[in-house]
């Protein structure tokens, strides 16, 4: 066993004898991601030429945000048109540099460490991400940040887990845990505002209680019961309590590194708001590559791009970061600069960037540095604050 895989089994063992903080919380992240390189090629599209939902077929009509105007781009997604809404009067752009047509937020910690973010770079980053568990025993675990999101117009974004809860997925869908959903979502619809929410995201990696078989400690039986649970939750928020403004975010880890595909995990378009994807550039999980801003997206956009039959579903990235380098010559605000200019992935709507120094090589901050910080200075001001997402 190597030491980085005893680590891990230490840090994952500590975890089953009592809830963890939120720095442990990262750390499992962080752990979860040591296994994220080596991503296959692209698999053969999935559905891609299967006709968009009508609102007739659509289990839910109208609960996504209707489009006031739309944007095409006929060379998306491999060869197949991309339609999306946008919210605004004028349609964002699928072609040209990065920074014009996503927005860009960010998961720093605290609601402090967001504002000195925002201070630095002088912008506004809407996204605020928070990692939160499901609550049981009818608490709702809403977020505390909630009511500083609101009052100062950003989007509550919730990474949601269930680490601690001792809620099987069986018992999930059995309805035993009704009475912490319901308070969730009532809070949720009492906030008004958008609240996204990367329900049980990286689905596809080995470690934590909602991935299939992470050992002991996990909650889940096979992808066809994880499908059925986050049908069942998306159900209870939207029909049983109306709360139309959370948006369903599915997103699974860059490569397949757990037990089963990404694909295998997906619950239909019918039952998702928002689609996208986790990854990272560590040259340290990659045999020592670094890779650039292109080539650690290209493959897993496409795969992703091609799992929704519906292209009107938008996508956006839940996690991203690297390393600082220098590796082989290359660096982060050399990276950075190639995600701001980049000239694909025109149905990506939204980048959350992570923002943590976790230790062990595991440093991400793109204020980390007075060249990768400059960087940020001269994009982030100029890029588009809400895309609809």
């Amino acid at each position: 066993m190597s030491n980085r895989s005893k680590r891990r089994g230490d840090f994952l063992a500590a975890l089953l004898a009592r809830e963890m903080n939120r720095r442990e919380f990262l750390g499992l992240t962080a752990l979860g991601f040591t296994t994220l390189f080596g991503i296959a090629g692209i698999l053969e599209l999935v559905r891609s030429l299967a006709a968009t939902p009508t609102a007739a077929q659509e289990a839910e009509a109208g609960v996504r945000s209707g489009a006031a105007s739309l944007a095409y781009d006929n060379a998306a997604s491999n060869g197949q048109a991309v339609k999306f809404g946008d919210n605004s009067t004028t349609p964002l752009p699928t072609t040209g540099d990065l920074y014009k047509r996503c927005a860009f937020g960010v998961s720093a910690g605290s609601t402090g460490a967001h504002q000195a973010l925002e201070n630095l770079f002088g912008a506004k980053l809407k996204h605020f991400v928070c990692f939160k568990n499901m609550g049981n025993n009818g608490n709702s675990n809403w977020p505390a940040e909630a009511d500083w999101c609101k009052s100062t117009g950003h989007i509550l974004d919730i990474a949601w887990d269930m680490v601690g809860t001792n809620v099987r997925f069986s018992d999930l869908i059995a309805g035993k845990n009704n009475a912490s959903l319901d308070a969730f979502f009532q809070a949720a619809k009492k906030h008004g505002d958008k609240v996204v929410l990367r329900m049980w995201w990286e689905m596809n990696d080995p470690h934590g209680p909602t991935k299939v078989g992470s050992g002991g400690e996990s909650l889940v039986s096979s992808s066809a019961e994880w499908v059925q649970a986050w049908k069942y939750v998306y159900n209870r928020c939207k029909i049983t309590n109306g709360c139309t403004n959370v948006k369903f975010f599915w997103c699974p880890n860059g490569s397949d590194t757990g037990n089963g595909a990404m694909e295998s995990f997906y619950p239909g378009d019918n039952y998702v708001d928002i689609i996208g994807f986790d990854t990272y550039n560590q040259p340290a999980w990659a045999g020592g590559a670094w890779h650039t801003f292109d080539e650690q997206f290209s493959g897993v956009y496409d795969r992703v791009a091609a799992i929704s039959a519906n292209k009107n579903i938008p996508m956006m990235v839940g996690e991203t970061g690297t390393v600082s380098g220098p590796v082989n010559g290359h660096t982060r605000a050399e990276w950075l600069r190639q995600m701001f200019t980049s000239q694909k992935y025109p149905r990506l709507r939204q980048i959350d960037y992570f923002n943590y120094d976790l230790g062990g090589g595991l440093d991400w901050r793109w204020d980390n540095g007075v060249d990768s910080t400059n960087v940020c200075k001269q994009y982030l001001p100029l890029a588009v604050q809400d895309t609809g997402v």
